[in-house]
């Protein structure tokens, strides 16, 4: 896998909020994931660890709200997971 945030947005039918030029090279999960990874959150429960993390991109849900203190690009689908 190696996409910018822009390509991996498009491939999944996303709308992309955030940096379009990062590479992600890989999936992880939200504690494993770092600046070259995507990774997702379907629960709002889990939102609050976005706070800090050093992913690149998180799949969101339309209508999740972004956590103020994640740095990487955000991605809205209808199903995150």
């Amino acid at each position: 896998m190696d996409f910018t945030v822009r390509e991996l947005a498009d491939s999944v039918a996303g709308i992309l909020e955030g940096h379009s030029d990062r590479r992600i090279t890989r999936a992880a999960g939200l504690d494993e994931a770092g600046a070259d990874a995507v990774t997702f959150v379907a629960h709002p429960r889990f939102l609050k660890q976005l706070d800090g993390s050093p992913a690149g991109a998180v799949l969101l849900a339309p209508d999740a709200p972004k956590p103020s203190e994640f740095r990487g690009a955000v991605i809205r689908v209808a199903s995150p997971h």
